[in-house]
């Protein structure tokens, strides 16, 4: 016969393994739905499985189409955080100051040893992130203030205070520059830089080029689809005119001949 110890041993091992797989699914992922609306797109994450507006595919030069329907831009540091056929670009850039009481993960550590900051599309890829709930952050001493890019800062396009413009690198297609948006889909992406008080003054001068929205939901095609589709709205109106004006002028010469 077993001892009292040993029965209670068994059903405690056994409770575990039971219990077990139920514990680790509560921090389990559920799988995105999928029978989303149109236009919309599954997506699932520590805060569950949702529909979100698909990435636009009309975003100016130098924006990313994101999940929920938002153009975001893509801050860079070098080449290397770019999309092949991408350069890493410096622009005015119109920063909001977000203060922060905590450090990231492994900053505490890459501040002790005077590491630059990385990109933010490398923030995703800390350890604290990768599986389970994310881990929690260690608090600082003294809040700093982190930015995002939330715009260009061009003449016609506003950078309202306290926002700034200061320069900043983003990732464009090689050879161009990216365009301050007019459009209202735009998603704060946050950029490497950071301050102990928050900037009030601009480092840079507003003059990039804007982008022109041609329609309700992005960008359409921007500045540079824009202008090329004037042109051919005009070429296409001023051969409608040529037509126009032969017609009459042939109607004029039969008339002629008929002693009209």
């Amino acid at each position: 016969m077993l001892q009292r110890s040993s029965i209670a041993a068994v059903l405690f091992a056994s409770f575990a393994f039971l219990a077990g797989p139920s514990v680790a699914s509560a921090d389990a992922i559920m799988p995105p739905p999928e029978d989303c609306p149109s236009g919309q797109v599954g997506t699932s994450d520590h805060g569950g499985p949702r529909c979100v507006l698909a990435a636009p595919e009309d975003c100016p030069t130098g924006w990313q189409g994101a999940m929920g329907g938002q153009c975001i831009l893509h801050p860079c540091v070098d080449d290397t955080n770019c999309n092949t056929g991408e350069a890493c670009v410096e622009h005015a850039v119109c920063l909001k100051a977000v203060e922060d009481p905590f450090y990231d993960y492994g900053e505490e550590e890459r501040e002790k040893h005077g590491a630059l900051e990385p990109p933010a599309s490398d923030l995703l890829k800390s350890p604290g992130l990768l599986a389970g709930p994310p881990m929690p952050k260690t608090r600082r001493e003294k809040p700093i203030y982190r930015y995002e890019a939330v715009n260009l800062c061009a003449p016609e396009v506003a950078c309202l205070s306290p926002n700034t413009c200061q320069p900043e690198k983003l990732c464009v297609p090689r050879g161009s520059r990216a365009l301050a948006y007019r459009g209202t889909n735009i998603g704060p992406v946050r950029v490497a830089r950071k301050t102990e008080t928050p900037l009030t003054t601009n480092g840079v001068e507003p003059k990039e080029v804007p982008a022109v929205v041609t329609s309700k939901s992005g960008c359409a095609g921007c500045a540079a689809a824009s202008s090329e589709g004037a042109a051919g709205w005009a070429l296409f109106a001023a051969l409608g005119a040529l037509v126009m004006a032969v017609r009459r002028r042939e109607r004029a010469r039969e008339r002629a001949r008929r002693g009209e």
